[in-house]
């Protein structure tokens, strides 16, 4: 039943479309975004940048949350969705132990195979999310590092997405840009804060795809 309805699915996109990609383009939209059923919702990645007055305007403390919704959209048939979390480490040995990630939570507890890995450049943590056939499940994950004052962190969405946040909380001296990795970049948005200077909000709005997503870049202003 399966391969007949790919088969089936394809061949209408085809004649739909009236031209015709390549397998591998294909196999690509089948794996990542036909034949999953997971997609994420309520995203929000919230960092909170301090300055580190000993390392001379070199580095700054990062402590993160990022907070999501994964839904199985599949009303039958019940998913393992793999969640993975990486945090990079300082490369500067006087910061390089000072990288964690502290909380992991899925639908309010700590996945029982949580799996977390202390490596030379990252922080890992992984486990494997069921979801029943239309469940969702709140995520959220807690951590810290330090990098370099002037930084540029790349956010790849994994899983089909929609309407992301980011919020970042800082010093007055530190300047903060965000670039979409997405071809319409109006849709990038940045919200109206109270203070402006020390806190800054964008709103992605509309869907992601498997591999759009953002770059964070703050430096010294």
């Amino acid at each position: 039943m399966d391969k007949m309805l790919d088969e089936i699915g394809a061949d209408v996109f085809k004649a739909a479309l009236k031209h015709e990609f390549p397998d591998t383009i294909w196999d690509q939209l089948s794996t990542h975004l036909l034949l999953n059923p997971v997609m994420r919702r309520n995203v929000i990645i919230d960092y909170t940048l301090e300055n580190l007055p000993e390392s001379g305007g070199q580095f700054v403390r990062a402590r993160t949350c990022w907070s999501y919704t994964v839904y199985n959209l599949n009303t039958t048939r019940e998913w393992l969705y793999p969640l993975v979390a990486a945090l990079d480490r300082c490369l500067d040995p006087n910061y390089s132990e000072q990288t964690d990630i502290s909380k992991v939570e899925v639908g309010g507890q700590t996945p029982q195979d949580l799996d977390k890995q202390v490596k030379e450049t990252e922080v890992t943590c992984k486990a494997t999310v069921t979801l029943r056939p239309g469940e969702s499940k709140e995520v959220i994950i807690h951590g810290e590092s330090v990098y370099r004052s002037d930084q540029v962190i790349p956010f790849s969405m994994t899983d089909s997405t929609e309407n992301p946040t980011v919020i970042v909380s800082k010093p007055p001296n530190i300047a903060v840009t965000i670039d979409p990795l997405h071809p319409r970049e109006e849709r990038l948005r940045e919200l109206s804060t109270a203070s402006p200077e020390t806190r800054k909000v964008w709103a992605l709005v509309g869907g992601l795809l498997p591999g759009h997503g953002i770059i964070i870049r703050w430096f010294p202003s």
